[in-house]
C-alpha cells in the first residue's frame, strides 16, 4: 500500500509509553489546555488558542481532512492515565517526491520526559514502511533545543538553517531543517 493510502487510513498505534489515535472532538479540554498556553505556541507557526471555541473549531477542521488525500495528526494518549497530552503525525507531504514531513506538539507537563522522541521514532517507523516514501523532513524553531533533539536522537541531521522561513506577528521567524533517509534509519532496509 502507498503512503498517501496508508495515512487516508491512520490506524492506531502504540508504543511502550504512548497510544497514538484519531483525534476526536472529545479532546478538545485536554488540547485547550496546552495550546492556550503561550509557552507551547512559542514554538509553533500557530498563535496560542484564546478560547475552547478555537479548539472546537480546529479539531472540527482537522477531523474534517481524515479519509482524504490530506496528512492528518494521531492524538498521543499517554497509556498511565489514558490523558491526551499532544498530536504528532505528518504535517505535509511531497507524494511524488516520495517525502513527507513529520511534526508534534506536547503539553509542557509532558515535556523532558523522552515521550516526544518515543512517538517520533514510531512515527518514522510507520512512514518508512511503505516503499514509496524515501525522506521524512522536519523543521523546528532555532531556539527549541528540545525538539532539535528529539530529531538528532531519532537520527535525523540536521541540512540546514532557514533565515526567517515564516513570518510571526511579524518578526522573521528562524528554523533548522532536518532530513533523515530511509537508509539512515535503524531496522528498516
Amino acid at each position: 500500500m502507498d503512503f498517501l493510502s496508508r495515512l487516508r487510513e491512520l490506524p492506531d498505534l502504540e508504543t511502550p509509553r504512548l497510544r497514538l489515535r484519531k483525534l476526536t472532538l472529545d479532546d478538545a479540554e485536554a488540547m485547550f489546555d496546552y495550546a492556550r498556553q503561550p509557552l507551547v505556541s512559542q514554538y509553533c507557526s500557530w498563535d496560542f488558542h484564546q478560547s475552547i471555541e478555537d479548539t472546537k473549531q480546529f479539531l472540527e477542521f482537522w477531523i474534517g481532512g481524515y479519509g482524504k488525500d490530506v496528512v492528518r495528526d494521531w492524538a498521543v494518549v499517554r497509556k498511565s492515565d489514558g490523558r491526551m497530552i499532544g498530536t504528532g503525525g505528518f504535517a505535509r507531504l511531497e507524494p511524488s517526491g516520495g517525502a513527507a514531513e513529520i511534526g508534534y506538539v506536547f503539553h509542557p507537563d509532558a515535556w523532558g520526559q523522552g515521550l516526544a522522541t518515543e512517538l517520533v521514532k514510531k512515527v518514522v517507523e510507520w512512514g518508512f514502511e511503505c516503499d514509496d516514501l524515501h525522506r521524512i523532513i522536519a523543521h523546528c524553531r532555532t531556539e527549541n533545543v528540545a525538539s532539535a533533539r528529539v530529531l538528532e536522537k531519532n537520527g535525523f541531521l540536521r541540512e540546514g538553517h532557514l533565515r526567517k522561513a515564516f513570518r510571526k506577528f511579524g518578526v522573521g521567524v528562524d528554523l533548522y531543517g532536518y532530513g533523515l533517509l530511509r537508509e539512515d534509519f535503524p531496522g528498516i532496509s
